[in-house]
């Protein structure tokens, strides 16, 4: 990720990277500056868990997430 934007990364989220790197389809550091989140894509719900599990040993938390195929639905009521 470097190779972009060294302020991109930094060694902890370099290292989280190689510690899920087989699990994961790829994933992106997201917020701004000291905090945020990196959104990650993995592989399986298997893999998932296994990330979830690095993430704690690691004190940190992890967030599932729902894509909606939808969009945005307005109801009226008549």
């Amino acid at each position: 990720m470097r190779n972009l934007d060294a302020s991109t990364t930094n060694d902890q989220i370099e290292g989280l990277f190689e510690a899920v790197s087989a699990d994961i389809m790829g994933g992106k550091p997201c917020g701004a500056g000291g905090g945020g989140c990196v959104f990650f894509i993995a592989r399986s719900l298997k893999a998932r868990d296994r990330i979830l599990n690095t993430l704690k040993d690691q004190g940190l938390a992890g967030l599932d997430v729902v894509f909606d195929t939808e969009g945005l639905v307005l109801e009226r009521d008549s």
